[in-house]
């Protein structure tokens, strides 16, 4: 979501030139573990002046899309572009809260064979106070089908000269459940012991949760972070209930927590967009 890309590091990926003067990159925006995926298309003039259109979140619940204005200076090997207003968003967010990316003379370059992009780049709201910096890095085409699906593993788009595609595929094909208020998931399990792992997607806004399991509190009080946090419980035999209620709605609503159910043979992504009191459920069969 564009209102939250605070502290943010883009990973980014070059992947069609459609004609001599139109360009195409994806990839993601990430802060510590939280990614969210990024696309910009573009024109450049004979000038190098560039225009274009960049989406946010284009595969989940709060896609939007920017327009993008730039320069490419073919002297220097360098591209420079900034967002400077929405087109269109699914997000509920108010305007004056949207992060707009704006990036300063990146330089293009080659490692391994692969077109790579590296520097740094800097949020900005409407006003052009800094919401958030972060670095920046775009490679070649051949991570399209990748970021196709809804996740991606951080730790091989951090090393451009070392990705493993295959590994990537195999291990990020689950979509993310998507909760509201009162919504229930089940989930058959074998294992008995378990972690559900929580954090902020987005921009740290002190949501703050409760999670209970079988009418016990395993976490109390907790505020949600960027920073993912473990926590263990054991699973009792037949069916048990695991619950997070929101306590509040931070300080842009809605609370929205990201977690994962971590057992031995698989992990369920999940997010959950509640309004204070809310709560969703997770429903064990052991």
């Amino acid at each position: 979501m564009k209102s939250y890309l605070a502290l943010l590091v883009f990973f980014c990926f070059q992947i069609i030139a459609y004609s001599q003067n139109s360009y195409e990159y994806i990839g993601v925006l990430q802060t510590g573990d939280a990614i969210l995926t990024y696309k910009i298309n573009f024109n450049v003039l004979k000038d190098g002046s560039l225009t274009g259109e960049s989406v946010t979140d284009f595969n989940g619940p709060n896609r939007t899309s920017s327009s993008i204005k730039g320069f490419l200076n073919s002297k220097t090997n360098t591209i420079s572009f900034k967002e400077i207003n929405n087109t269109q968003t699914k997000s509920t967010a108010d305007v004056s809260s949207f992060c707009f990316v704006r990036v300063d003379n990146l330089e293009l370059k080659e490692i391994s064979k692969k077109q790579v992009i590296q520097g740094e780049y800097t949020g900005v709201f409407l006003n052009d106070s800094i919401c958030s910096k972060g670095k920046i890095s775009l490679i070649s085409s051949e991570i399209l089908d990748v970021l196709k699906t809804k996740g991606i593993n951080v730790d091989s788009l951090k090393n451009s000269e070392s990705i493993d595609l295959e590994e990537i595929r195999s291990k990020f094909q689950k979509n993310t459940i998507d909760l509201k208020g009162s919504d229930t998931i089940s989930i058959e399990c074998k294992a008995k012991k378990v972690e559900i792992e929580v954090w902020d997607n987005f921009s740290e806004d002190n949501d703050v949760v409760n999670i209970i399991y079988n009418n016990v509190k395993i976490a109390e009080n907790l505020e949600i972070k960027n920073k993912h946090k473990k926590i263990p419980f054991e699973l009792v035999e037949g069916i048990s209930l695991l619950k997070v209620v929101a306590l509040n709605e931070g300080t842009t609503p809605t609370n929205t927590v990201n977690f994962l159910i971590i057992d031995d043979e698989k992990s369920t992504p999940v997010v959950a967009r509640l309004n204070t009191g809310e709560a969703v459920y997770v429903k064990f069969r052991n």
